[in-house]
């Protein structure tokens, strides 16, 4: 039997990637959009019951994706990508959305990937699924209906951006896309 579904989640392991007769990449990735950006002053609270507390002045964006959308709180560890930089995500992530510590102002709408690649810097489903103890398949098939999903037959990309993605200019948008490359 063979089963091709974990195909969409990419090498299960690296150590066995050599024995593979074809290269084979992860075909998902999970984007959105920062919401709202704000600078807090030091001592405020985030999140649910104030879990968080800035220690100074900082930059937090607020993204629309939660629990409610399967990214669970023991996925938060992994971080997120804008701009490829990892940046992590702070205070508790909430039913619809989480906030993110910035290094800087960034535009409303821009690109925060959860799962996928961004310049120089990869989130795979198996880093979120490592952090977080579980499967990967379990990562995988968390994500509800409330997230669109995207089926692409072919992506180019150029320099690590998406260009499918990119030419979309969506705000403040969860999306799911699921590539399928040609072998």
């Amino acid at each position: 039997m063979v089963r091709c579904g974990k195909a969409l989640t990419g090498p299960q392991d690296e150590s066995l990637k050599h024995l593979l007769p074809f290269i084979l990449r992860t075909a998902m990735s999970v984007h959105s959009t920062l919401d709202l950006v704000k600078l807090l002053n030091a001592t405020e609270k985030i999140g649910y019951s104030g879990t968080y507390t800035t220690t100074e002045p900082e930059w937090i964006g607020t993204v629309p994706i939660g629990y409610a959308d399967g990214w669970h709180q023991n996925f938060k560890g992994t971080g997120v990508l804008v701009e490829g930089k990892r940046l992590s995500i702070v205070g508790r992530i909430s039913m619809d959305q989480l906030m993110i510590g910035l290094d800087r102002p960034y535009p409303i709408g821009t690109r925060v990937t959860f799962i996928g690649q961004q310049g120089n810097d990869t989130i795979t489903v198996d880093d979120v699924a490592q952090y977080a103890s579980m499967p990967m398949l379990e990562v995988s098939c968390s994500f509800t209906n409330r997230i669109p999903r995207i089926y692409k037959q072919s992506v180019s990309t150029t320099n690590g951006a998406n260009i499918f993605f990119e030419s979309l200019n969506l705000l403040g948008t969860v999306l799911c896309l699921y590539f399928i490359h040609q072998w």
